[in-house]
Formats: structure tokens, sequence, C-alpha cells
């Protein structure tokens, strides 16, 4: 019969088997300390350099969101989430796989927002059409600015040029032989804009009226 050995581990080692056995293996512990909400697609307009896009949003919390994006983006990019009232977050792209994108804001998003206590955040956001049309910002003093209409909806445009606008103003947009539109800015990001009209635009009309710059 063979003596039995006891069996000698050097102490680190013996002290790491201790640790680790030490550890509980009971389900994973959630380390985040925001609580998700989850948002059932709510719409939301995501800006980068380049352009706008929808993006139907899966959570968001104080510090950060996730939601299925149209188009890809890139990890470290800073963007602006606008939401349907008008508020504008600056954030950075975490991670994209696939259609799905992770955002952090570099300070906490307004509870308001938060918890969606502006009834209309949950309306359709109305179809974008790009487009590439010179036009005219021209404010309550008179002052004018040349812009680029970068794309058009029945309810606004988002503009491209510096036009010296800040949200909640009240400026009219003139675009070919269209009469002019007043419009309400909704939030500003470098020299993008976005703007509500105070009234329906008609998609033919905005067409037939700036054909001639095609």
């Amino acid at each position: 019969m063979h003596p039995i050995r006891k069996l000698s581990m050097p102490s680190q080692a013996a002290d790491q088997v201790v640790a680790e056995a030490a550890v509980p293996t009971g389900p994973r512990i959630e380390r985040r300390s925001e609580r998700r909400h989850a948002q059932m697609l709510r719409p939301v307009t995501v800006i980068d350099d380049g352009g706008d896009q929808a993006v139907r949003l899966l959570t968001l919390s104080l510090r950060g969101a996730s939601g299925k994006v149209s188009q890809p983006l890139q990890p470290g990019a800073a963007v602006a989430m606008v939401f349907a009232s008008g508020h504008c977050m600056p954030a950075t792209v975490r991670w994209c796989k696939g259609e799905v994108a992770g955002f952090q804001f570099p300070f906490p998003l307004s509870i308001d927002v938060l918890e969606d206590t502006d009834r209309h955040e949950r309306t359709e956001r109305a179809p974008r059409y790009s487009t590439s049309r010179a036009g005219t910002v021209r404010h309550g003093d008179g002052r004018e600015f040349a812009i680029e209409i970068g794309n058009v909806s029945s309810t606004g445009f988002l503009i491209i040029g510096h036009a010296q606008l800040t949200p909640g103003a009240h400026v009219q947009v003139c675009c070919g032989t269209m009469r002019p539109l007043t419009c309400e800015v909704r939030w500003v990001r470098n020299d993008h804009a976005g703007l509500q009209s105070s009234e329906a635009i008609s998609l033919d009309e905005f067409h037939d009226a700036t054909s001639a710059q095609s």
C-alpha cells in the first residue's frame, strides 16, 4: 500500500484558491448604478457629422441609451440625440453592433425627458426626404443667412449653415419660389439645426418651388 503523500503548493497559489472559493457563484450582479427604462422603440433623431438619422430607443437612463439605428455609427463618435420635445442631448457612441448602438451622455438627462412627461414625445416622426436646396433663414430683426436644406418633411426642415440660431426662436425659411414659412428652431448642433414649421409643408409644392435648383 502506497503511503498517502500530502501535496503542497506555494502560499501565493493557495491564497488564490481560497479567494476564488470565497467568490459567490449565484446569478450575475448588475453593476450599473442607473436604472434602465424600456422605451418601446421611442423615436429620436441622432445627428452626427454625416447628417441625421431616425433611431428607435430600446432603453434610456439618466446617463445613456441604446437603440435601433438605420445606419451604422462609429464607436467614439460625438453625436447629438434630439427628442420629439426638441430637447437636444450631446452623446458619445459607446458601441455599435449591427442595427443596435449604445450611447453615453456627458451629464444626466432631464427627468422630464427620461420619464416622458411630454405627451407629444410619442408622436410618430414624419418621414424625412434627403435633398440639397439653397435657401435663406430670415430673423425677426431682418437679418438673413444663406443656408442649405439637407432634408424636408411635412413638419419641418434640417438646415445646414451658420445662421445664428437659438432653440425656441422663430424664423422664416425661404427657398426658391416657395412662400416664406415660419418655423421654430427645435435644436442646434454646430452648423446643423432642426426647424419645425408652424404649418404643414406640401412636399409637392416644395419640389415644384425648388426644382429649378436641381
